[in-house]
């Protein structure tokens, strides 16, 4: 958001007690709404996983105090197991169904897992020749993802573009109430 916009908000209001508050509160609101939204598309154009994944792990807060107002997106959670990525076959590969296991994390294309197999669902690595241990694949976290430089240019560039769009709606509708009561 630029500081001419807010300074120009400030001007606007400047005879509503309380009212850039209020527009800023609101104006937040639907840019949280709407950057959750971007968040999780941004995520799925550079990575293989569901939308469901990807919103259950991201959320939205704005707080509104004695003369502050603070917004927040926090996207938390642990390492997906590879099975919430692009797999292929995504049925058992043990006995004698074997065959060989890909896995796409990125949206690049699939890539062969070594000593990789699919039992119940999940997807199993050998770390040696030997039968055991076995350990599960996993992928990178969804805020991990977030954390991607393009996923977070996008996300910065549609926060200041709709903050200023809301903002200055807000304040349009803040003066339309205004000198509708008088």
């Amino acid at each position: 958001m630029s500081r001419n916009s807010f300074e120009n908000a400030k001007r606007r209001l400047n005879g509503l007690p309380g009212a850039l508050q209020r527009a800023c509160f609101a104006a937040m609101g639907r840019t949280l709404s709407h950057s959750k939204t971007v968040l999780s598309r941004e995520i799925r154009s550079e990575y293989s996983i569901k939308a469901k994944t990807a919103r259950r792990a991201i959320s939205a807060k704005r707080v509104k105090g004695s003369g502050s107002t603070s917004a927040e997106i926090r996207v938390r959670g642990p390492n997906l197991f590879a099975s919430e990525f692009a797999m292929r076959p995504r049925t058992n590969t043990t006995g004698a169904k074997r065959r060989e296991v890909r896995l796409g994390i990125r949206k690049t294309g699939l890539k062969s897992v070594d000593r990789g197999f699919v039992s119940k669902g999940l997807l199993l690595q050998r770390k040696t020749s030997s039968s055991y241990p076995l350990e599960p694949v996993f992928g990178p976290s969804v805020a991990g993802m977030a954390a991607n430089d393009e996923v977070v240019k996008t996300l910065e560039s549609a926060v200041a573009e709709t903050f200023e769009r809301r903002l200055d709606h807000e304040v349009e509708r803040l003066l339309s109430k205004g000198t509708k009561s008088k």
